[in-house]
C-alpha cells in the first residue's frame, strides 16, 4: 500500500538540512538556526505520520487476511477504515518502566493475546528493542504535541535535540515499526 508520507520525503528533509548546513549556516547563522528549528518540526511530523501509515496499513492487511480466511472480520476490526492510530496508543508521556511498556503495547491485543504477549516478551527482553520502542514513542509524542498545538512542550523537547539526534531517533523508531509490521504479518 502507498503511504501518504514516504521514506523518500523524510530523506529529502535530511538533504535539505545538509544543504542549509553547507550553504546558509556559514553566511547566515541565525537564519540557518531558524530554518533548522522549523525543519526539525517538519521532520518529526513527517516521521510520526509515516509510522502511523505503516502500522495502520499493516493492521488493515491483517484484518483483510483474517476476514478472507474466516469470512468475517476479527474482533475489534469492525471499522478498520476509521481506526485511529493515535487512539490506539497512549502517547501521553514516555514509558520508563516495563509495566508502562506493557501498557503502551496494549493495542496489539487486537491481534490476540498470544501475539501481544510475544511482542511484549520480545521487547522487554531486548535492550535494543526497548530503545527502538522508546524512540518510536518519543517521536509520536512530539508529533502529537505539534499537531495539537501543545507547542511549549514540543518546542522545548525539539530544541533540546540536534537534527542528528532526531535522525537517530527516526532510525531506531523505524526498526520498531519494521518489527511490528513483521509481527502483524506472521
Amino acid at each position: 500500500m502507498e503511504n501518504a508520507i514516504s521514506q523518500n520525503a523524510i530523506a529529502e528533509i535530511l538533504n535539505d538540512y545538509k544543504q542549509i548546513e553547507e550553504l546558509i549556516l556559514p553566511a547566515e547563522p541565525s537564519m540557518a538556526q531558524r530554518l533548522f528549528r522549523n525543519l526539525k518540526k517538519m521532520y518529526i511530523l513527517s516521521c510520526g505520520s509515516y509510522y502511523e501509515h505503516r502500522i495502520i496499513d499493516s493492521l488493515k492487511c491483517y484484518a483483510k487476511q483474517q476476514s478472507d480466511k474466516y469470512k468475517h472480520r476479527p474482533h475489534g476490526f469492525d471499522n478498520m477504515s476509521q481506526i485511529s492510530f493515535y487512539k490506539l496508543f497512549n502517547f501521553g508521556q514516555s514509558t520508563s518502566s516495563i509495566k508502562e511498556a506493557k501498557e503502551f503495547l496494549d493495542p496489539f491485543k487486537l491481534l490476540g493475546d498470544a501475539c501481544k504477549k510475544s511482542i511484549v516478551d520480545d521487547i522487554c527482553k531486548s535492550d535494543e528493542m526497548v530503545i527502538n520502542m522508546k524512540a518510536f514513542e518519543e517521536i509520536c509524542v512530539l508529533r502529537n504535541c505539534l499537531v495539537h498545538n501543545d507547542l511549549a512542550i514540543a518546542n522545548d523537547a525539539i530544541e533540546s535535540k540536534t537534527f542528528e539526534e532526531a535522525s537517530v531517533l527516526n532510525e531506531n523508531a523505524l526498526k520498531f515499526v519494521g518489527y511490528i509490521e513483521l509481527k502483524i504479518s506472521e
